[in-house]
């Protein structure tokens, strides 16, 4: 992937936070480099909110 190859030549790593709301780009995006920040997809989200609404969450 072109970005991810920038992002290591110039060392942003660090400073970068990628994502989509797909969760089958999310999952890529994660396998291609681990160590940039991803936000959540549409469905991890969601599941956040419904485990909140629940009261499974610990906060």
């Amino acid at each position: 992937m072109r970005v991810s190859d920038l992002i290591k030549k110039y060392q942003r790593e660090h400073i970068t936070y990628w994502g989509s709301f797909s969760h089958k780009i999310c999952r890529k995006l994660t396998a291609q480099n681990s160590r940039i920040v991803r936000f959540c997809s549409f469905q991890e989200a969601a599941g956040i909110v419904l485990t909140y609404w629940l009261g499974l969450l610990p906060f």
